[in-house]
């Protein structure tokens, strides 16, 4: 019988034992949870952050842009207004000067053209001598 009273006695600790195992999963349940509430309030924020974050970089993306591309414009025209400016400040230097060997631009095409019209007479008097003279024929005697 000692047996059966060591039985019963380990039985009477079962739901102690059980009671504490689901207190246990109680705590767990509860925590997990709470943390659930915090994570889901976390995220949302972290989401609508995320959101904002994404809408100012597209601001200042197009602000860049456009920032950039008036830049550009600009550097763009100060650069076609200098190389302008210093056309014309060389043209003046070479016409000051007055050398023969210092031409203008405009002169040098000047010339160009005259080289392209005095090669093209060249050409056509070349070929005028060869085509007036007439191949000669021996002309036989008669005997």
């Amino acid at each position: 019988m000692a047996k059966k009273a060591e039985v019963e006695t380990k039985f009477a600790a079962l739901p102690v034992a059980r009671n504490l195992w689901l207190a246990g999963l109680g705590v767990y349940g509860a925590a997990f949870d709470e943390a659930m509430k915090r994570s889901e309030g976390s995220r949302k924020r972290a989401e609508e952050l995320f959101d904002t974050f994404i809408n100012k970089g597209t601001v200042v993306e197009e602000q860049t842009r456009d920032a950039v591309s008036k830049a550009r414009d600009e550097v763009t025209k100060a650069r076609e207004t200098a190389n302008l400016n210093l056309e014309g400040q060389v043209e003046k230097l070479r016409a000051s000067l007055k050398f023969p060997f210092v031409p203008t631009a405009t002169r040098v095409e000047e010339l160009e053209a005259e080289v392209a019209a005095l090669t093209k007479k060249v050409n056509t008097l070349s070929r005028a001598p060869r085509a007036a003279k007439a191949p000669k024929t021996a002309v036989k005697k008669a005997a």
